[in-house]
């Protein structure tokens, strides 16, 4: 019941930010030139890709360490992981900063906007691990609404910087650090007052199980970086940043589902823990049909997409975005297929087995670039997108073959439980 009640929580949450973003998002568009959404596009590329170098992929560690038996030094597990983001932070800040003529030459962008993103970034991972500790305590409440009051800041200040003050992307990129940052600073003091991290008594070990986590999931982010977003390098190189602009349109638009998807694995985690823990056949049975019915139910709705897809674009973004229309159903598809991953993965991450979910994110986002430069110069725009849902698939069938590798899940033979 509680499971229940925190997904519709979770979902109503995240309708809210969406509707927020549907809201800013014709405004952006019509405030901006292409070129300038499309700069916007590639920093979200570059924020996308920071927690690689800022927090070495370790912040996700606390919300399994909290399902182990032992919760008596789980603060000074959380400090730790503090230390670690923080130094990642300026190590990657000192970096950008002696090597920016280079960086960028490789990425149209100033290094100061490298910098904003490695802040943001650092904001990000104290964001998560509040809103974390509040998802593994089923606290969905809490969680929508810091969740929805950082979007409606955002939302603000770039209706500020942007419309009102003209400020063009810079006031876009200006919106998002200033949002971070704020919200940031309210998660930090959340977590200490509720006494969740300490920054004293860190011990040795925990250090160890900390770098161990994130660095098996380096390459899984890096991976997810290829998939997800090396298409708007991959366009801005050979269409331009207007190009960029329409597919991110697109992007936007199709992440509605995206954002159920993101709503209902936040509920299923910590049910699905619990379950796992239980060790129920019985149990394990029947959530694998329902996880068949699921997958069923996606291919319809992206299904759907191809067909009311085109006129959702215009009516939203406006005719200038019209060729948006032309994509939005693979992204769709895309995006269905990333939900049936999240059906998958869970098992992965409970079984700690976390460099097993790395080989199958780097090989589908290998796959997915390779396929970008072949298609991009057959298909042009509609190409990238292609080529962005069947990497898609790649990834989940990859990582549920994974997934039953580490995790036993009746699969096959779930129908005599049942």
């Amino acid at each position: 019941m509680a499971s229940k009640k925190n997904g519709l929580i979770y979902l109503l949450s995240n309708i809210a930010n969406a509707g927020l973003s549907f809201i800013l998002l014709p405004i952006l568009t019509r405030a901006l030139s292409k070129d300038d959404y499309g700069k916007i596009a590639l920093f979200m590329m570059v924020i996308s890709l920071m927690p690689v170098f800022v927090e070495l992929c370790t912040a996700g560690s606390i919300t399994r360490k909290f399902y182990d038996d032992c919760k008596s030094d789980f603060s000074s597990f959380v400090g730790t992981v503090f230390k670690v983001i923080f130094i990642g932070s300026l190590i990657s800040a000192v970096i950008v900063f002696l090597f920016k003529d280079h960086i960028e030459v490789i990425i149209p962008l100033s290094y100061q906007w490298i910098l904003f993103a490695i802040i943001i970034s650092f904001c990000n991972s104290i964001i998560s691990i509040r809103l974390g500790q509040w998802q593994v305590r089923q606290q969905a409440i809490k969680y929508g609404l810091f969740n929805f009051i950082k979007v409606f800041l955002t939302f603000t200040l770039s209706l500020t910087f942007v419309v009102y003050l003209g400020a063009g992307a810079e006031g876009q990129v200006l919106s998002i650090l200033s949002g971070s940052i704020v919200m940031a600073s309210v998660a930090a003091y959340l977590l200490h007052k509720n006494k969740i991290f300490t920054l004293e008594k860190n011990k040795p070990n925990h250090l160890k199980e900390i770098l161990n986590y994130g660095f098996g999931l380096i390459p899984h982010v890096l991976g997810g970086f290829l998939l997800l977003s090396a298409d708007r390098y991959i366009l801005d190189k050979n269409l331009g940043l207007s190009a960029v602009a329409i597919y991110m349109v697109a992007y936007q638009l199709s992440s509605v589902l995206g954002i159920v998807f993101d709503a209902a694995n936040k509920a299923f985690v910590p049910w699905l823990f619990a379950l796992l823990k239980r060790d129920n056949e019985k149990e394990k049975a029947n959530l694998v049909k329902y996880t068949y019915l699921s997958m069923l139910l996606l291919i319809g709705l992206s299904a759907l997409a191809f067909i009311i897809g085109p006129y959702f674009v215009v009516f939203i973004a406006s005719e200038k975005y019209k060729q948006a229309g032309e994509i939005i159903g693979y992204l769709c598809l895309g995006q269905a297929f990333n939900g049936m991953y999240l059906m998958v993965t869970n098992y992965i991450f409970y079984s700690k087995k976390t460099a097993f979910l790395s080989f199958s994110t780097i090989l589908s986002g290998v796959m997915n670039v390779v396929l970008m430069l072949i298609l991009v110069k057959i298909n042009g725009l509609v190409g990238v997108a292609q080529a962005y849902a069947i990497g898609q698939l790649i990834r989940f069938i990859s990582t549920w073959a994974l997934s039953a590798k580490v995790y036993s899940m009746p699969w096959l033979t779930f129908v005599k439980y049942t």
